[in-house]
């Protein structure tokens, strides 16, 4: 089992169903002035390309792309011509191969680990996409140490991601690195918000940002699910309505505690 677990994958289309045009985002969300699950999806998806400096002279790899929404985000919004993806869910490749057919772009859609990026040679991208999946990742350093290898001199990496809070006492952190497991984060990826930046520069990264957004992530896809979740539970309870108020409830108690905050993250490797 790699970064997505059929176990725990949030519910596409549950996630979707409200939607004006089918739609198969899978990401938390970034939801200042919105509700609506898409839009908020497409936005934390715009937060991470705007922090990559995205543009259409890009080769671009994207890491743990879902069911294709964000491919199409990246051709039809920044212009980008030429991406490679790797997915480690056979069923979600298949959904993004099917979703993103037609795109005018040169896709590379293929199934494999984060952490092994081997397919591609050293310098083979612009930029480097990782959107809301980092934390699953076997490990996550393991995929930082082969983004840096296959990023080109001046190329650009952006991630949105999960940490521990710097206020998180020992004890509670040990109990995060225990329990996480049970949901498919690997122990090792948590590390207290201000140990990421020091990380990324020992990998050799260079003008790294770790940037806050708990708020508009967590506790607005935690809205989110309040508010949806209990309208449907009654009606459809052994769907997977009880799961997504569980991560949101989960996620506003994380936070509350000052256990996890949601970051952006981005950074270049220097030449």
């Amino acid at each position: 089992m790699d970064w997505t677990s059929a176990r725990f994958a949030l519910d596409f289309a549950l996630l979707n169903r409200e939607t004006p045009q089918p739609t198969w985002w899978g990401n938390l969300g970034y939801w200042p002035g919105t509700e609506d699950y898409a839009h908020a999806a497409a936005a934390l998806a715009g937060q991470v390309a705007e922090r990559a400096q995205l543009s259409d002279g890009d080769r671009l790899l994207d890491i743990g792309f879902g069911a294709g929404e964000q491919l199409k985000l990246w051709v039809r919004e920044y212009g980008v011509r030429e991406i490679a993806g790797l997915e480690v869910s056979p069923a979600h490749l298949a959904l993004a191969r099917a979703n993103t057919a037609g795109l005018p772009a040169g896709l590379d859609l293929r199934h494999g680990s984060a952490h092994d990026l081997g397919a591609w040679p050293t310098a083979s991208f612009d930029v480097v996409l990782s959107l809301d999946s980092a934390y699953h990742y076997r490990t996550r350093w393991q995929f930082l140490a082969e983004a840096w290898r296959v990023l080109r001199p001046g190329g650009r990496l952006s991630m949105a991601d999960l940490v521990l809070g710097d206020g998180v006492s020992d004890v509670g952190a040990v109990v995060m690195r225990r329990l996480s497991p049970l949901g498919s984060l690997p122990a090792k990826n948590w590390v207290r918000q201000s140990e990421f930046a020091p990380r990324l520069e020992g990998l050799g990264f260079a003008s790294v940002r770790v940037e806050d957004a708990t708020e508009a992530v967590l506790l607005g896809f935690a809205g989110f699910a309040g508010r949806h979740a209990r309208r449907y539970f009654l009606r459809t309870p052994w769907r997977g309505w009880p799961k997504i108020l569980l991560t949101g409830a989960g996620a506003a108690a994380l936070v509350r505690w000052g256990w996890v905050r949601y970051v952006l993250v981005s950074a270049t490797k220097p030449g």
